[in-house]
């Protein structure tokens, strides 16, 4: 849910210097970092065993990647972030399907996450939706995430 209100936030172009919001805005940010943070493999949610999990992660790295190229050109520090988007990103790119039919999709990769492996060989487009606007957002930070390109295409 941080995740889809920062989306919000962003819609009106809120960033954490904005006079208003920028607070909220900011805590939505230091909380994603602080899930990140406590799971080892960079998952950002609370429940690394449920399903949900592919869901909020993959909404909380697009808004994160979203955030971090309009946030970038203020004037506030957001120490974690860059680094909690990029490991976001891979963990994506390493839970992408390789073979079958779920090659270059996603699916539930909530009980391999720590490991970067799909649970299955199926794929989910409502989650894969989710992965591609964070691949899709990485790619416009104009960072340099290996595997970022050959995992859009």
């Amino acid at each position: 849910m941080t995740g889809l209100a920062l989306l919000c936030y962003l819609g009106r172009c809120e960033t954490p210097d904005s006079p208003f919001y920028g607070e909220n805005v900011m805590k939505g940010i230091l909380y994603l970092i602080e899930l990140s943070k406590k799971n080892p493999s960079g998952f950002i949610t609370e429940n690394p065993k449920g399903i949900a999990g592919a869901y909020e992660h993959g909404i909380a790295t697009y808004a994160l990647g979203e955030m971090y190229t309009l946030a970038r050109l203020g004037s506030k520090s957001l120490p974690g972030m860059r680094e909690t988007f990029e490991k976001g990103v891979e963990l994506i790119i390493k839970t992408q399907g390789t073979d079958g039919r779920a090659k270059g999709s996603w699916d539930y990769y909530t009980k391999n996450a720590s490991e970067g492996k799909m649970t299955s060989g199926r794929e989910d487009l409502s989650v894969a939706g989710w992965q591609y606007q964070a691949l899709k957002a990485a790619k416009n930070t104009s960072l340099k995430i290996a595997g970022l390109h050959s995992a859009i295409e």
